[in-house]
């Protein structure tokens, strides 16, 4: 937004100006899938 307008700004800046205007980022969290985990048990086929 401020690129577009021709201004530079650094991160830093902008988290100096959101925190004074208590501003918080919403990011995307982590995704919601769990990893696979193998059971102790042997399933046998005969």
């Amino acid at each position: 937004m401020l690129r577009d307008g021709g201004e530079t700004i650094g991160r830093f800046r902008v988290r100096k100006l959101m925190r004074e205007l208590g501003l918080v980022s919403k990011q995307p969290g982590s995704h919601a899938y769990k990893q696979a985990t193998l059971n102790d048990q042997v399933f046998r086929i005969d």
